[in-house]
């Protein structure tokens, strides 16, 4: 620090003068360095403008709270949807008979999960399908349930 003000009293006799010519510099170094970074910041601004535009035009206004709303009530829609393996429709089952058999089978594997970790064994299924009264059997194909009658498919 001592050195800074060592040297500027050095230079004082110079800057003094000349006022205008310093005064000048410092103005054209000044806007300089406010033109720079004007350019630079304002880009970055611009660019989160769009993209907070963007945003908006996606959330069709809606706050962040909002559009988590909106995304969890379409995952639960979407959840309520029961897909019906090809096979099932293939037997000659209607859709609504498909997806009551899918929604039964279901509710056991996840009555089976609250206390095991793996899926049930077919044999489990199947016998508790049979204390239900149902006449159909469901085989664990991997990714879905496959259901048949034991008397007509064996």
């Amino acid at each position: 620090m001592d050195q800074f003000i060592e040297r500027f009293a050095k230079e004082w006799p110079v800057i003094s003068g000349a006022p205008a010519s310093f005064g000048i510099a410092v103005a054209i170094v000044g806007t300089s360095i406010w033109l720079a970074l004007r350019w630079q910041y304002g880009a970055r601004l611009t660019h989160r403008d769009d993209e907070i535009a963007a945003y908006r035009r996606k959330l069709d206004g809606a706050s962040p709270d909002e559009a988590a709303q909106k995304i969890a009530a379409l995952e639960k829609r979407l959840d309520s949807f029961t897909s019906v393996p090809i096979e099932e429709l293939q037997r000659n089952l209607t859709h609504a008979e498909a997806v009551a058999r899918q929604n039964q089978i279901r509710q056991l594997v996840d009555q089976y999960l609250e206390t095991n970790t793996e899926p049930p064994a077919d044999a489990w299924l199947n016998a508790q399908l049979e204390k239900l009264g149902k006449t159909w059997h469901a085989i664990n194909k991997g990714t879905h349930y496959e259901t048949f009658e034991p008397a007509r498919w064996g």
